[in-house]
């Protein structure tokens, strides 16, 4: 089953509400994104069950490459040597850039990264661009987290046979309600609306408390 094209929203095009007609019940998927790997998990009614790429791989690399025509990132695309995350084409550390503006340490620690990260130090967001066909093709941290959500969306939707518009993040802790903000408008850009944003040591003491409940069953 091949699975389905989706287009990414602009970042500064208004989102309206998107009204699914399905006929199935609504369905969440779980996302734990990290700074270079991600995963992605359904309730299936008994249990936690993580789903797999196309590769057969539940950790999936955390990186969109823009090296061809259409965008794409660590769900569908395997990079075939360390080489190409380091020609620029890749853009990665989506985690630590998003919601953070060109006066941050972070920011300026990521300019030694192999894509280009410019900043004024005015406080605004900062310029980052892929290297493709030798010229830089700019884009944001959001737009290229929306890339990756797109794809774990379809990902998620082919295996779980149904549309998803749910999803569930965990974030760290020491997000800013600024950066909370702009990872929601990445996943709307995606066209997945956000559940709820669950600070990951919440989530591991979910799990552990889950777990529990089924040992002593």
């Amino acid at each position: 089953m091949a699975e389905p094209q989706y287009t990414v929203t602009s970042d500064s095009e208004t989102i309206g509400e998107e009204k699914s007609s399905s006929a199935f019940p609504e369905t969440a998927i779980g996302i734990d994104f990290g700074t270079s790997q991600c995963s992605v998990a359904v309730w299936n009614g008994s249990q936690v069950e993580l789903l797999k790429n196309t590769r057969n791989q539940k950790l999936m690399r955390s990186y969109v490459t823009f090296k061809d025509d259409v965008p794409s990132g660590g769900v569908s695309n395997q990079l075939s040597h360390e080489y190409e995350m380091l020609s620029g084409a890749a853009i990665f550390n989506m985690k630590r850039l998003i919601g953070r503006v060109d006066t941050d340490p972070v920011v300026h620690a990521s300019k030694r990264l192999p894509f280009l990260v410019q900043t004024l130090d005015i406080g605004v967001r900062p310029f980052i661009a892929a290297l493709v066909s030798n010229a830089w093709r700019s884009t944001t941290p959001e737009e290229v987290l929306a890339i990756f959500m797109v794809e774990l969306r379809a990902m998620a939707e082919v295996q779980l046979k149904r549309p998803i518009r749910n999803v569930v993040l965990t974030i760290p802790v020491s997000f800013s309600r600024f950066q909370l903000t702009r990872v929601e408008r990445a996943c709307a850009m995606a066209g997945l609306h956000v559940l709820r944003l669950m600070p990951e040591p919440t989530a591991v003491a979910l799990l552990y408390a889950q777990q529990q409940q089924q040992d002593c069953r």
